[in-house]
């Protein structure tokens, strides 16, 4: 081989390495992008579950929490009316004492009256 035929080999493999060179680094690139753009929509997809999940979980304690509520308002509106009942009852045990306190000195009163006039 002659030294022209040498450059000449070089020049041929130099252009045959670029060009590999020039593949593998596509490659490599398209094969990285690739990869992060599946990473990307796995985390996307992940991240969206995890927000749709954790959005049911506050939704059923919030309609939990309301139903709580509903029940001790309905707790409150019996108790309410059940101290209303007690108290008209005990008015009204109070009037009956009252009442029958001032007729029981009505009466004594008038046994009074009449032990007197018949002692007279």
């Amino acid at each position: 081989m002659t030294y022209e035929g040498i450059v000449k080999e070089i020049s041929v493999l130099k252009v045959a390495l670029s060009t590999a060179l020039e593949k593998a680094v596509e490659a490599a690139v398209k094969s990285a992008t690739e990869k992060l753009k599946t990473e990307y929509r796995f985390e996307k997809e992940l991240t969206a579950k995890q927000t749709e999940g954790d959005l049911k979980l506050k939704t059923q304690t919030i309609e939990t929490l309301l139903g709580k509520i509903i029940d001790l308002e309905t707790n409150i509106k019996e108790l309410s009316q059940k101290a209303i009942t007690a108290e008209s009852s005990v008015k009204d045990i109070a009037i009956k004492a009252i009442e029958s306190s001032s007729k029981m000195h009505f009466i004594e009163k008038a046994k009074d009256l009449s032990s007197k006039e018949s002692t007279s």
